[in-house]
């Protein structure tokens, strides 16, 4: 086990096969772990690589919900669906 760390407290957490992504305070989101476990899939920051600390989703959207399944999904506040990872 190995403790994540994020700028600020998250609000909500989902978990898959070697990857984890939240939502913190301020709506952002930010996933750790590796994305290839979604399927040959990036880093919400364009790499491929494994990352032990939580990388911030870019776009500036202000998500309300994320889901962890052949990719990374996420609802906004505009219920606008963004998906990053495998098969995306």
């Amino acid at each position: 086990m190995s403790k994540a760390r994020s700028p600020r407290p998250l609000v909500s957490i989902t978990i898959g096969t070697m990857v984890a992504c939240g939502i913190e305070q301020d709506w952002s989101a930010w996933c750790w772990g590796t994305m290839s476990a979604l399927g040959q899939g990036t880093m919400p920051d364009g790499t491929f690589a494994y990352s032990s600390v939580p990388l911030k989703v870019v776009g500036g959207h202000i998500f309300t919900s994320l889901t962890l399944a052949q990719a990374a999904c996420g609802i906004d506040n505009s219920a606008r669906v963004w998906c990053w990872g495998g098969n995306v």
